[in-house]
This record gives structure tokens, sequence and C-alpha cells, in this order.
């Protein structure tokens, strides 16, 4: 009897992981123009929070904007190892020396912002990223070091739009200094790709003076990026401030109004945590069968 009780129980509770697990799917991007005035919704690495306008850093839509932000005077630089692949027509990474660790003076002031931000590698695994997929996207002069990023993931259908307002705003000196700004999108459970969105060699993007209360002295100001998402699905996308070769001058990403569009309902597929979950229940529902049909 008592054996059967067990089964009986192993039986429920693999039906009700397999319950909960099924019902863990992924829903429609949330809080896009950050209008909760927080980060509800998105996931955080390193220093990113909301804010509102900053001098001439104004939100394009409703009173907020996130503000994701790299260079921590108190954390050093190693070397950087080179590795990736290199882009076409130039020299595989693993063949050059890594570009060595510096200090920069950049515009930095008492008033240089100082942001909390986490390693290269931390940003990579977190977001799905190949090893090196950063260094590979990035100019080949390039070494990233630390770095701050947000995440969401949310489910789309084949064809929908993701589109943001990005600005990239440096206290870098331009084009001589190195700071990047870049983004990353996955789809499903593959491996995530990140693409470049401006770095500091730009001088022809990053043209706008910060006046007032603005924290950095020059920037892209705000333009807009669209994708279109291919397959029916869940994506995560990530926006990344990056610094590279040191980590003493401040930049930051500045993201607003996040749209996804044909993303109005949860996906079939449930999350890739809830896979496992899946696998754990199917377990304990074969094993409660099996004692039930010992004890009869």
């Amino acid at each position: 009897m008592k054996r059967s009780w067990s089964a009986i129980l192993r039986v429920a509770c693999g039906l009700l992981v397999v319950a909960w697990a099924a019902f863990s799917l992924v829903g429609p991007l949330i809080n896009g123009n950050f209008a909760t005035g927080d980060l509800t919704g998105w996931n955080t690495l390193g220093s990113a929070s909301v804010v509102g306008t900053q001098g001439n850093i104004v939100p394009t839509t409703g009173s907020f904007q996130a503000q994701i932000g790299s260079g921590n005077d108190s954390e050093v630089a190693s070397v950087v190892p080179a590795f990736g692949f290199a882009k076409p027509g130039s020299v595989h990474r693993s063949a050059r020396p890594a570009r060595p660790a510096v200090s920069h003076s950049g515009n930095q002031s008492s008033s240089d912002p100082n942001f909390a931000d986490v390693a290269e590698a931390t940003l990579e695994t977190t977001l799905n990223l190949p090893a090196g997929a950063i260094a590979t996207a990035l100019p080949n002069n390039f070494a990233p070091t630390f770095g701050s990023a947000i995440y969401q993931t949310f489910s789309a259908t084949a064809g929908a739009t993701l589109s943001f307002h990005w600005n990239f705003a440096t206290n870098e000196e331009i084009p001589t200094q190195w700071d990047a700004a870049l983004y990353s999108l996955q789809s499903g459970s593959n491996p995530a790709q990140v693409f470049e969105l401006a770095d500091t060699t730009q001088s022809s993007v990053l043209t706008v003076a910060g006046t007032g209360a603005n924290p950095f002295a020059i920037m892209t100001g705000y333009k807009t990026a669209t994708v279109v998402l291919p397959s029916t699905g869940a994506y995560t996308v990530g926006f990344i401030s990056m610094q590279t070769g040191d980590n003493s001058v401040a930049s930051a990403t500045y993201i607003g109004n996040v749209q996804a569009s044909g993303s109005s309902s949860p996906t079939p597929a449930p999350a890739a945590w809830s896979l496992g979950l899946l696998g754990l229940g199917f377990i304990a529902i074969y094993s409660g069968v099996r004692r039930l049909r010992r004890a009869m």
C-alpha cells in the first residue's frame, strides 16, 4: 500500500512539474519605453538605470530612457588576449598581439561618471554569445575589457520587426581612444549574435556636443535601428556599453522606444529553462507508473 501511495505521489508531482513548465511561456516585449521609470521586464549586467532628460540627451518617447554605462576607475583592465575571427580582408586576431591596457585621459574630469561594469567574458556568457564575439564585432584595434548590458526575452511572429532608438555618448577623445555601443540578438536556443551600433573611431558619427546636465562630452544623438525577425518564437535582445583597452573613461549607450511588432501573445514554446523541468516531470511520471505496476 505504501508503495502504491509513493507511486501515485510521484506521478502527481510529475504532472504538476510538466504543467508548470508547459505554461512558462515567453510573452511579448514589455516596458520598451521604460515608462515605469525603472527596468521592469529587463535583466541587468553591470551598471544600468532608467533616467530622465540629461542636458541635451532627451528621451525620444515619454519621460524616460535607459542609460547603460561603462567605465570604472577602480577596475584595472589587464592585457586582453586576442581571439575570434577577423573581418574579411583583415589579419586574423589570433595572429596579432593584443593591444596592451592603457590609461586614457580623454575628457575625464571630476564629474566623469563611474560605472560598476562587468568583465567581457561575463557579458558573453550571460547573453549566450560565443567567446570572442564582441571582439569580432569591433574594429580590429579594439580589445574589449569591461561593459554593462540590459536584456529581455520576448515572443514574436515571423516577419515581425524589432526597432529601437539608440544614442552612444562618451568622454573618450575622438577618434584616438576606444569604446563602443552594441546590441545582441538571440533566436530561440541558438547562440546569440552581436552587432556594433557605433564606436569612438567614427568621428563622422559622433558629432553632437554634450550640453547642460549631459554627463558626456560628445555623442551620436538618437538614431533608429530596425531588424526583421525571420521566424516565430522566442528572441532575446541585449544592449551593451563596452570599454576597450582600459576601463578609465566613461561611455554610455542610451536606449529608448524598444518595440517588437507581432509579439502580442505568448509563443507555444516554453522558455529554455522550462525544458529541463519538462524532462524531470516525465521522468517522475515514468518512475511512478513503474512503481504502480509493481504494486498491482
